[in-house]
């Protein structure tokens, strides 16, 4: 149940924007890396918005501030499309296994992370 409630934890951090550096819950049966990612399909722009989150991350951390809505912001300034994604990578930690790797929109995480909430208020009852 610890693993679960710190998975809990991260999938917070990363819905609400706050994610800052990638998470690895380790469990029983294997392990979960959560990371916040900003991509792009325009080409020869990934560099570009690879540093522009970079910097206004590094920026954040130190003012104590939410990175993530700071980046969007800078991002549409320039006029850069992008999408803002939570990546699960989940595994048990083999040598050549196959890796599942999920991305999920953090609207879509704060679901997951509500309904964790009801399965742990639900065993701890």
């Amino acid at each position: 149940m610890v693993g679960f409630a710190n998975m809990l934890a991260a999938i917070r951090s990363a819905a609400f924007g706050s994610l800052y550096m990638p998470v690895c819950i380790t469990g029983f049966v294997g392990y979960v890396v959560m990371q916040e990612l900003f991509k792009t399909e325009e080409p020869g722009k990934e560099e570009e918005v690879k540093k522009i989150v970079e910097e206004i991350t590094k920026a954040a951390r130190v003012r104590n501030v939410l990175s993530t809505l700071l980046a969007k912001e800078a991002l549409k300034k320039q006029g850069i499309p992008y999408k803002h994604v939570v990546r699960l990578r989940i595994g048990k930690g083999e040598e050549g296994e196959n890796r599942l790797e999920v991305r999920i929109p953090p609207a879509h995480v704060w679901g997951l992370m509500r309904v964790g909430e009801k399965v742990l208020a639900q065993v701890f009852k």
